[in-house]
């Protein structure tokens, strides 16, 4: 999975003072959000939604998007994961 790239500036208020985060899918809860969204405890992360330590990248979650947040006017773009047409 690939993601189309990433504008390197704010569409709304056009600084490129930006953020890149992945948006995460909790498998288990169903929860989907930015990487951000996901409290950090030492190395574990914990689901916003049910609480439960992240137990690891395809098997209990996964990288479903990424997405841009501004740091001046918070506006923020998220695109979706694609297949790579060419694996």
């Amino acid at each position: 999975m690939t993601s189309p790239p990433l504008p390197d500036q704010c569409d709304i208020c056009r600084s490129g003072d930006v953020e890149r985060h992945r948006v995460i899918h909790h498998m288990i809860c169903a929860y989907i959000g930015p990487e951000y969204d996901f409290a950090r405890s030492g190395d574990e992360r914990h689901c916003p939604k049910c609480r439960r330590r992240l137990l690891g990248a395809g098997r209990d979650w996964e990288v479903v998007a990424a997405s841009l947040q501004c740091r001046i006017c918070r506006r923020e773009i998220v695109v979706p994961e694609v297949a790579d047409p060419n694996p």
